[in-house]
């Protein structure tokens, strides 16, 4: 991994109500997020599950607008799960959000020949 790879940046989501730690490099969160957020008819008392949640751009801005609602991140990987727990903890969501690594937690996955990771490739059924 270069050192590019690894490098964050700090960034304002609902005019800072919201702040997300994310990759500089790849997909980076924008508007989608906060329409998804804003159109999710979520109450309190209610538990969302964010599948393929990034950095936790959604959820957390779902979070941040509904008071008492539990949600939950998801996401293969495994570095990006990470940035979300941050974020998590960043925005004192903790008691509310947490993310959760699919592919460490749940999925198992297989190593093939040539060291490459894919679906289906195990003698043994994975999914």
């Amino acid at each position: 991994m270069s050192a590019e790879a690894g490098r964050v940046s700090e960034d304002a989501l609902l005019g800072g109500k919201v702040i997300l730690r994310q990759p500089v490099r790849g997909h980076r969160f924008g508007h989608d997020a906060v329409l998804l957020a804003a159109a999710t008819p979520a109450q309190a008392g209610q538990h969302a599950v964010e599948l393929g949640s990034g950095v936790g751009a959604a959820g957390l801005a779902l979070a941040r607008r509904v008071e008492g609602l539990t949600v939950t991140l998801v996401e293969l990987d495994a570095a990006l799960a990470a940035l979300a727990n941050e974020n998590i903890l960043r925005n004192a969501l903790t008691e509310h959000a947490r993310a959760a690594n699919w592919r460490g937690a749940h999925r198992p996955v297989c190593s093939c020949s040539g060291g490459t990771r894919r679906r289906g490739c195990c003698d043994r059924k994975a999914f």
